[in-house]
């Protein structure tokens, strides 16, 4: 039998998460992707979208349709959060 010293801190501070998106469309469809990180031992649990045309979506994996009829820049928003309820915004156009 072996045994192994494993330190614990409880008082550790939870690193934030780092939100980043990408962004694949045709035409006014877009699919959008969460590339976001979070360090060990977090793990993301809530995405929150918000395209910019009032749309919003809260999955990691979400489309959205644009209704355009001429080329416009939207600034769509994610915000995720992890399990200790720390979290990061991105904004991309």
């Amino acid at each position: 039998m072996t045994s192994q010293i494993v330190p614990i801190d409880p008082d550790a501070t939870n690193l934030p998460p780092t939100a980043n998106f990408t962004i694949w469309c045709h035409g006014e469809s877009c699919i959008f992707t969460s590339t976001s990180t979070d360090p060990a031992p977090g793990a993301i649990v809530t995405y929150a979208w918000t395209f910019g045309d009032g749309g919003t979506e809260d999955w990691r994996r979400p489309s959205h349709v644009f209704n355009v009829t001429a080329r416009t820049t939207f600034p769509v928003t994610l915000t995720v959060t992890d399990n200790e309820g720390a979290s990061n915004v991105v904004t991309k156009e």
